[in-house]
């Protein structure tokens, strides 16, 4: 069992290196490419399970420390809402605002929710971008600089968030 895990790990290593002189006695001729699709969809995949992960205990939280908290929605759509089409353009929004009203009173609240969401929206240009030319890496370029503010602004959100369950814990 060992050579074989030794073997797996040696094949991805070379796998992300790209070494295909080296990978040739695999019987393959791997190269990756941190800009496929499959990468892409990786990263992403990883972050929606990151997210609606921490979204969902963070709403086991909040309805244990605040059982007067009210949720527009259920707890399916904390995963639902950022794929069911149409749905998903608001969706998300009404998660997290839930989520940081039954957490943290609103005086307190310094990061701006609608930013973060137009930013994300934004961001999603990318998806119906022109598939050539100019207009293209135009509206890509747009897109990563509003997908770069949108996760900066979801950090702070996910911090004061954070912050506020802390202190209704009694932690901070």
């Amino acid at each position: 069992m060992l050579p074989a895990l030794r073997r797996a790990a040696e094949l991805a290593i070379l796998l992300v290196t790209g070494d295909r002189g080296a990978a040739a006695g695999f019987g393959i001729s791997p190269r990756f490419d941190p800009n496929s699709d499959t990468v892409t969809i990786l990263f992403g995949f990883a972050a929606y399970v990151a997210t609606c992960t921490w979204l969902q205990a963070g709403r086991k939280f909040a309805e244990a420390a605040n059982p007067a908290a009210r949720f527009a929605d259920g707890r399916a759509w904390t995963w639902l809402g950022w794929c069911v089409p149409v749905v998903s353009l608001w969706m998300p929004y009404r998660v997290v605002r839930d989520l940081r009203a039954a957490v943290g009173p609103d005086g307190e609240r310094l990061v701006s929710l609608g930013l973060w969401w137009f930013f994300w929206l934004l961001a999603g240009l990318r998806l119906v971008a022109p598939s050539s030319g100019e207009a293209e890496v135009a509206v890509r370029s747009i897109a990563a600089v509003a997908l770069t503010l949108a996760f900066a602004y979801w950090i702070r959100l996910v911090r004061e968030i954070t912050r506020a369950q802390e202190q209704a814990a009694g932690l901070g």
